[in-house]
């Protein structure tokens, strides 16, 4: 185990605090043509007119052509600190421990807002239909071209729930200034972009040719309503307002002419060493007997992701044109932990990274990032990072079973035939 480096938020002469995150260089390269071994530069006619070629194409229709080997124009994703690619951190609480590494060390080489060492399942989406990886919407607004956000964008943030503020208000948890954006905001924000971006005539063509991500929501819903209930059938009791409120969602989408959407369940919670570490219990028939995880906060995951399917058939009867593809999340997550060695893991319900001192590695004092927490040597032999969201290593493996169709219904490929991974 090695020590986290804890690096706080540099900050100016003024005191008002500096982001650590720097744009990435966009590198001037002269282009050069190989003769005879030898180096020259080639025409600025020339270049001009290979720059006009790439170029015309996005600007006569107002949206990128697909791309080759694509099936899918952009990406457009939805959700909560799985699949945000740095909106709360860059844009609503850059003090985040996120912020810092060893966030970020395996692939990226630096923190990126990415509540992971590395990347997420929605990055390992984007790169398998030919996509570039999703920029963060809020925190990038006001500096990438429009042609970026005609690609794609991600609009889930950290700590985001389906349900709005207000309703978690009204049954009495007032501290939630943080689950300001719900999946109908995420959804506005969205409107808000597209309606800038695309004339009325071709809006809708825009919709037909993009993939949507929506999630997954629910995570965030049922941990604030554990914290409210008094006993896990309260919890049961709100299932019907998350998984309407999603179902919800996606018809808005599909009224705006989306025409392919993914829609992952949740993760077996019971399997999560912040959950694990809050809701310790004494009774040894309280857990898995082959996972070690709690059994009613896998069973709360298990009647939350039956019911969404539920209410998904339902729209698939109503809109038979449209592709809804359910990405069964806590399948592949449960592989995982049924057969950890299978997949290289060896401590599936140890987080990699964080501050605690029980067999979880979890404490709710001692953050990932925070001065005093320890980073495994080896993320890749690790299913959580920081006791709440996976390693790189896990998200790929989930990924995987979602776009080779072992978990995924229908398959994806019967959308997309030109997926890669």
């Amino acid at each position: 185990m090695r020590t986290a480096t804890y690096v706080p938020n540099k900050r100016n002469v003024q005191g008002t605090t500096t982001s650590i995150f720097q744009p990435d260089l966009l590198i001037p390269m002269t282009i050069f043509s190989a003769v005879g071994g030898s180096r020259r530069r080639l025409d600025c006619r020339l270049v001009f007119a290979i720059v006009i070629a790439i170029l015309l194409p996005c600007y006569c229709t107002g949206y990128p052509s697909l791309q080759r080997d694509s099936c899918f124009a952009a990406l457009y994703a939805f959700g909560d600190s799985y699949t945000d690619t740095g909106n709360f951190v860059r844009a609503i609480y850059p003090s985040s421990p996120i912020g810092r590494p060893p966030y970020g060390e395996t692939f990226f080489r630096r923190p990126t807002g990415r509540a992971s060492d590395g990347r997420l399942v929605v990055d390992f989406l984007a790169e398998a239909v030919g996509l570039p990886l999703l920029p963060p919407y809020l925190a990038e607004l006001s500096t990438a071209a429009a042609e970026v956000w005609r690609r794609g964008a991600c609009f889930a943030v950290g700590w985001s729930a389906a349900m709005d503020a207000a309703f978690f208000r009204e049954l009495g948890l007032k501290n939630l200034s943080w689950t300001g954006l719900s999946l109908a905001a995420q959804l506005q924000l969205f409107q808000d972009l597209q309606h800038s971006l695309t004339p009325e005539p071709g809006y809708r063509d825009m919709m037909s040719n993009s993939l949507f991500l929506v999630g997954e929501f629910g995570v965030n819903d049922y941990q604030y309503f554990l914290f409210l209930a008094k006993n896990v059938t309260d919890v049961y009791s709100a299932i019907p307002n998350v998984t309407s409120t999603i179902s919800m969602g996606i018809k808005d989408l599909i009224r705006l002419g989306a025409r392919t959407l993914i829609v992952p369940g949740v993760f077996p919670l019971g399997c999560l060493p912040n959950l694990l570490t809050l809701f310790k219990s004494e009774r040894n028939e309280d857990y898995e007997p082959r996972t070690g995880c709690l059994k009613f906060l896998n069973e709360l995951s298990t009647r939350h992701n039956l019911r969404l399917q539920e209410e998904l058939d339902r729209l698939r009867e109503l809109h038979p044109e449209v592709a809804i593809i359910y990405a069964d999340y806590y399948g592949a997550a449960t592989e995982i932990f049924n057969f950890p060695k299978k997949f290289g893991f060896k401590t599936p319900l140890t987080a990699c990274c964080g501050g605690g001192k029980g067999p979880y590695n979890y404490s709710p004092l001692v953050n990932c990032g925070d001065k005093g927490s320890k980073v495994c040597d080896d993320p890749s032999q690790y299913v959580s990072w920081d006791g709440i969201h996976l390693t790189e290593a896990a998200s790929e493996i989930v990924a995987r079973g979602v776009l080779e169709g072992l978990y995924a219904v229908p398959s994806v490929a019967e959308t997309c035939s030109s997926f890669s991974m």
